[in-house]
């Protein structure tokens, strides 16, 4: 009877394939060379479970919820891309008022900033999420995350996204005054004509 290396059945090799069934007796499952101590249960669909210890349950809805926070953030600052393009002064797409296109550069900006608040929120609440786990006595030693460079580069682009859109709202035009003609220049009066007493 062979032994298929555990290792080979987590890649997806069908362990009847590879001799019928689980190694000699004291040989590591794939789980205790995944975790150190669960066991993963190979199931006829081909596919591993889930370790119990590792993941909570508590934990999948806000990967889930910090998932589509960034999807939110990915296509709002697609639009936002797209209207600040539409919004430039030097690009002739759009109405050419200036006024018109002012308006809609700072909608771009507006949705910059709402992207990047989305990012910063995602990247932050993971962030909890992994420190919380890490300091977790519960959690096996060998199944505690740690801050990677995903992380800071989301909260810098986080940064940049809320900085670039502040500078697209800080560009909104003046509006034009109802009488936009200049004033005449009207001197005071001279110093001859006042009377001293």
């Amino acid at each position: 009877m062979t032994h298929c290396s555990p290792w080979k059945a987590l890649g997806g090799t069908d362990p009847a394939a590879c001799g019928g069934g689980p190694g000699p007796k004291g040989s590591p499952t794939a789980g205790e060379l995944w975790t150190g101590e669960v066991t993963l249960p190979w199931h006829r669909t081909h596919h591993l479970e889930e370790p119990a210890g590792v993941v909570t349950s508590g934990s999948r809805g806000h990967i889930q919820s910090a998932r589509a926070l960034m999807v939110v953030a990915v296509l709002l600052g697609f639009v936002a891309m797209v209207l600040s393009v539409v919004g430039m002064k030097c690009t002739r797409v759009g109405d050419s008022n200036p006024i018109a296109k002012g308006r809609i550069a700072i909608s771009g900006g507006v949705l910059f900033l709402l992207a990047g608040l989305c990012t910063l929120t995602a990247v932050s609440w993971y962030a909890t999420l992994v420190t919380q786990e890490f300091f977790n006595p519960s959690t096996p030693v060998n199944a505690r995350y740690e801050f990677g460079s995903a992380l800071f580069v989301g909260w810098a682009s986080a940064g940049l996204a809320i900085l670039g859109g502040s500078f697209l709202c800080c560009t909104c035009p003046e509006p034009e005054r109802a009488n936009s003609s200049p004033q005449p220049y009207r001197p005071g009066p001279s110093a001859a004509a006042r009377e001293y007493v």
